[in-house]
């Protein structure tokens, strides 16, 4: 999902510029007094503890000026002169609002005495240092992204669709910006969309071999064009378009971005955009690590339960399908004995499931999915654990691990993702949950299609204040309402 990797490598810029001019205070502070020592009156000076605590006071203000000079824009793509020319500026400023502090705040002067006992060389010349630094770190950032890049590029690939004359400078631009790709022909050209390019990019996009496309043809829009991109949604592929009067892409959010000073609109599939992404993601983690923590000893008593029952593993790892159409596994508690956990090396245990499902589960309206009520696989601990839904408890490791989030749609099982129809594909747009609005509506008491239009209605109208409100309705959900009866 390069969406979701130009978010993250802009979400660890800050970090990266603070580590930088910590290491470029310290730099200073060494060449001030460790290698030029004698040369130096040393009456005015800051020792190590406190002359850390004022460079990280620095470095935050100077992370912050950097904010707001828009270093850390998600949509803009700054040439490498214009990233320079606003980290001068941004450390120029921060150091004259601290050389003006130290010594020409009178306040301070008299609190201080003399002032805070920094040397004029530190101050002189730190900024300097402090750019170099900064400077190094984009450079050796973009080196490694590059390398990675080129690494990748025979798996991922660049598509340019559309052969109008007036963007040939777009084109070449494209060419150089991927020019890695480039190297091992992973930029692929079309002068138009038609039905062999519409299949052969179906494949491509299947396989996970396409990260981008960009159309640059304004006025190309036909019914190829509406399932190109649905399809790119499905497999959460970039699609870049240069808009028009009649656009057909209304239905979708976009963001802008410029190549060549060309706009350029690029289709969002979900509301959870931009930095939201990084404030989901490090909610998942915090309340993950909170509940493993809070809960550890519930863990251990299921675990110890299910080992003194000796008759099914402890955990039992269920394949699920993620946001990109590729499939990870789900960590859960087991609740049947081991030959009745369906996995692709037991097919008599779908045989069995698929004759209990038969029996007395599904409506014709259910769609792909599937409940057995009362199942007979389960052991006793196991219908204690399905019932109280503590067999889920295991999937706050898949939210540590990054393949779920602790609120989002359901998550669905390869062959019942294999059933979906085109619109179900929206609920494969983010990350599935361990509890969603779908689980605190009727969990499985609704019908598939409710189920969609729950997790569809998350999914376009996401907010963070929405998934505090979900994450602690569930376990008053669990305990008092877990069916809509």
């Amino acid at each position: 999902m390069p969406q979701y990797r130009q978010i993250w490598k802009v979400a660890i810029l800050p970090i990266i510029d603070f580590i930088m001019i910590v290491i470029g205070a310290v730099l200073v502070y060494l060449i001030r007094y460790s290698w030029f020592d004698a040369g130096f009156d040393g009456n005015k000076r800051i020792f190590g503890a406190d002359y850390l605590y004022y460079s990280i006071i620095f470095a935050l203000a100077t992370v912050t000026v950097f904010a707001f000079l828009g270093l850390y824009s998600l949509r803009n793509r700054y040439k490498w002169w214009e990233i320079g020319l606003k980290i001068v500026i941004g450390t120029l400023i921060t150091t004259s609002f601290l050389i003006n502090y130290l010594f020409f705040n009178e306040y301070n002067r008299v609190l201080f005495s003399n002032g805070i006992p920094v040397s004029r060389f530190i101050l002189g010349i730190g900024g300097f240092v402090i750019i170099y630094t900064l400077l190094l770190g984009r450079f050796i950032l973009t080196m490694i992204e590059n390398v990675f890049g080129f690494i990748n590029s025979s798996k991922e690939q660049v598509v340019i669709l559309g052969s109008n004359s007036a963007y040939t400078s777009i084109r070449k631009r494209l060419l150089e910006k991927y020019r890695f790709n480039k190297i091992t022909g992973g930029i692929i050209e079309y002068k138009s969309l038609t039905e062999n390019v519409l299949e052969e990019l179906d494949n491509l996009i299947k396989n996970h071999k396409i990260k981008q496309i960009y159309l640059l043809d304004k006025n190309s829009y036909s019914s190829l064009e509406l399932k190109l991109v649905n399809l790119c949604e499905n497999y959460k592929v970039s699609f870049l378009f240069i808009p028009s009067i009649s656009d057909i892409y209304n239905i979708y959010g976009t963001n802008q971005t410029y190549i060549e000073d060309q706009l350029f609109l690029e289709l969002k599939y979900s509301k959870l955009d931009g930095w939201w992404v990084v404030v989901k993601r490090l909610f998942d983690i915090v309340f993950a690590l909170s509940f493993i923590t809070i809960f550890s000893w519930v863990y251990i008593l299921i675990a110890v339960l299910l080992l003194i029952q000796n008759d099914s593993p402890v955990f039992y790892l269920s394949e699920r399908v993620g946001p990109d159409g590729k499939t990870f596994k789900v960590w859960k508690f087991a609740r049947m004995k081991s030959e009745f956990n369906v996995t692709s090396n037991n097919p008599e245990a779908l045989k069995i499931e698929q004759e209990l499902i038969q029996k007395n589960n599904i409506k014709k309206d259910d769609g792909p999915l599937y409940k057995v009520g009362n199942d007979p696989r389960n052991t006793r601990i196991g219908s204690i654990l399905e019932k109280t839904s503590l067999d889920e408890l295991p999937q706050f490791f898949n939210v540590l691990i990054g393949n779920m989030s602790v609120v989002g749609p359901r998550p669905h099982q390869p062959r019942e993702v294999a059933k979906y129809h085109k619109e179900d594909y929206k609920v494969l747009n983010i990350k599935p949950g361990i509890t969603g609005l779908a689980q605190i509506n009727g969990r499985s008491d609704l019908t598939f299609a409710e189920e969609v239009k729950l997790d569809t209605f998350y999914i376009e109208n996401w907010t963070f204040l929405l998934d505090i409100s979900i994450a602690f309705k569930t376990p008053i959900v669990l305990i008092f309402k877990r069916h809509r009866s």
